[in-house]
This record gives structure tokens, sequence and C-alpha cells, in this order.
């Protein structure tokens, strides 16, 4: 018997046909998984970028220039200054995964531009977060002097979480409307 015929009466044997049926059904149903769930995926994005433009844009029709989405929250923080001990109670007014808008109560000091804030809250949001550190873009003054609005980049977050943050956020916006 050659080599050949070797190989394809292998081949010809009934149990080695069923294995490669089942092979071939496992693959199948695999695949057809990770198209539902990519499609399942597309829908839910579609979804988000329908509230993102039905809530965030601009009453005079102009474009925003927002890249992330941003939650609209109320949670009650701690903030700690750079190169300073003291904790300052503030509020988190909204989320996004580009930054974080915080109410500042009693600041310790003027805060500028570039200063840097470590954030400490205990809300379900921030649970993927290990250090919360904020990088201060814009100060505005609130009612009182001591009460400043902080408009703050997250900074040092890694990509796997600020993937998860902004899942986390698509998925409260999805549930809100």
């Amino acid at each position: 018997m050659s080599r050949l015929e070797e190989s394809l009466s292998y081949f010809q044997n009934p149990e080695l046909h069923i294995w490669a049926v089942i092979a071939v059904i496992v693959l199948f149903g695999f695949l057809l998984t990770s198209f539902i769930l990519a499609f399942r995926e597309y829908l839910m994005y579609k979804k988000a970028k329908r509230i993102v433009r039905k809530h965030y844009t601009s009453p005079t029709g102009q474009t925003t220039r927002r890249r992330t989405p941003r939650l609209l929250v109320r949670i009650p923080a701690r903030v700690m200054v750079e190169n300073s001990k003291n904790v300052v109670e503030a509020e988190v007014l909204d989320v996004s995964a580009g930054g974080i808008r915080l109410l500042l109560f009693h600041a310790p000091r003027l805060l500028r531009h570039g200063e840097s804030l470590d954030l400490i809250t205990r809300d379900p949001l921030f649970v993927n977060m290990q250090r919360m550190r904020v990088e201060i873009v814009r100060v505005r003054s609130g009612p009182r002097s001591d009460t400043p609005t902080i408009h703050g980049k997250w900074q040092g977050l890694p990509v796997e979480t600020s993937r998860s943050l902004s899942r986390e956020i698509r998925r409260r916006l999805l549930h809100e409307s």
C-alpha cells in the first residue's frame, strides 16, 4: 500500500469524520457568537451616539468640541491638593473619559492651572480606578471665593481603565434615556 492510499484510508475513517463535523460546528458557533456580540456592541454605540447628539448639542446649532460623552452626577468626594496633607470636601459634578468637573468646598488656597489633585471617593463609578489623579485645566470661582469649580483632566490613567470608565459612562447614559 502506498503512502497516498494510507492517507486516504485514514481520512475515510467514519470516527474521524464525526469529530471533524463536531469541530466545524463548534468553530461555527464561536464565529456566530462573535458576530452577535459585535453587532450588539455596534447597536449600543449607535444608541450612545444618538444620546450624545441629543443631549450635548449646542442650542446655537454649533457643533460641540467634546470627544467623549459627559455624565452629569453629584457624587460626594474628598480631594487632596498636591504638596498638601489637607483633605478638602468636594462634589463631582460631571465625569467623562477625558476628565472631570469638581466643586470644592472651602479650598485652602487659590488653585492654579497645571496643579494636581488626588480624588478620593467610594462611588461604584470609580471602582476600577486605583489612583485618581486630576490635573487642573481651568478654575472658576464659585459664589464664594473659597468654593471654586475645577475642570480637570485625568492624569496617568491607564488605557484599560479609561476604556472601562467610558463603557460605564455609556452604560449609565443608555439607562438614563
